[in-house]
């Protein structure tokens, strides 16, 4: 008999799913304690059967202007979890009166990723120092 695989469900993220996070940076997770205590934007979890496969979030700058973060804290359902992530995000931005997304990017990886989710690069110089390791960023944006 095949298992029926089921599509990832979508709930408000808490405090208590911050230790789920992968971070590159382990001084980063007192940043997203902070980001809850202060009430800085909404946040999501992606997840199934087996838990949390990924967590992502907005911090709202001001009226319609957010910078989003994302957090895969598992490696499988990628297809998925993109997906659904990029379906859920269109929905909020209309939900939140969004016109601006923008997000600070590294590698490769993480380039064709915002890329899928319709995202232009703003700085192809990229902003040096920027990372809080002194890594070069890069800032993507998508307009609504």
């Amino acid at each position: 008999m095949i298992k029926e695989i089921t599509k990832p469900t979508t709930r408000e993220m808490t405090a208590a799913d911050i230790p789920s996070l992968v971070l590159e940076q382990e001084s980063l997770r007192d940043v997203y304690y902070e980001y809850f205590d202060e009430g800085r934007g909404p946040a999501w979890v992606l997840e199934d059967e087996f838990g949390i496969i990924a967590c992502f979030g907005a911090t709202i700058l001001w009226e319609g202007v957010c910078n989003i973060w994302f957090s895969l804290c598992r490696n499988d359902r990628n297809i998925a979890v993109v997906r659904t992530a990029k379906e859920f995000l269109e929905e909020q931005a209309a939900r939140f009166k969004i016109r601006r997304y923008h997000a600070t990017v590294t590698g490769e990886k993480d380039i064709k990723f915002v890329k899928f989710f319709g995202f232009k690069c703003e700085t192809p110089d990229g902003m040096e120092h920027y990372n809080v390791d002194g890594t070069t960023a890069y800032m993507y944006s998508r307009v609504f």
